[in-house]
């Protein structure tokens, strides 16, 4: 008895709200899916993952193959500002409460020194 392995091509599917996206009825065959695109804020896993359907059943687990996305690590970015506050003629103005819109760190001003911010993004 000799088997022929067939490659099939079932185009592109997309997750739905649920992060599930299904494909039904298809031909007994070897099927390769690989992820083209991950959601926003995850890591694409490109990695081809080889499903055999044979007499209608899928060769994974419960006939569902599970693609684990991890977050996207942001680095933390420090960064130091220099502010003064003036008024309209350009003198410093004492008493200034300087924050940004997420994290309040040192705010203030004397009048005569430009504050030094160590802020997060």
């Amino acid at each position: 008895m000799t088997s022929t392995v067939v490659t099939k091509d079932f185009g592109t599917v997309t997750t739905g709200a649920n992060g599930q996206a299904s494909l039904s009825e298809l031909p007994d065959g070897e099927y390769v899916i690989a992820e083209v695109q991950a959601r926003v804020g995850y890591d694409l896993d490109a990695t081809p993952r080889t499903v055999v359907i044979k007499n209608g059943q899928a060769d994974v687990t419960n006939n569902t193959l599970v693609v684990a996305n991890t977050k996207t690590l942001v680095p933390e970015v420090k960064f130091d500002i220099a502010i003064s506050k003036v008024d309209l003629g350009g003198a410093e103005l004492a008493g200034a409460h300087i924050f940004n819109s997420s994290k309040v760190k040192q705010s203030f001003t004397n009048g005569h020194l430009l504050v030094s911010l160590n802020l997060l993004t």
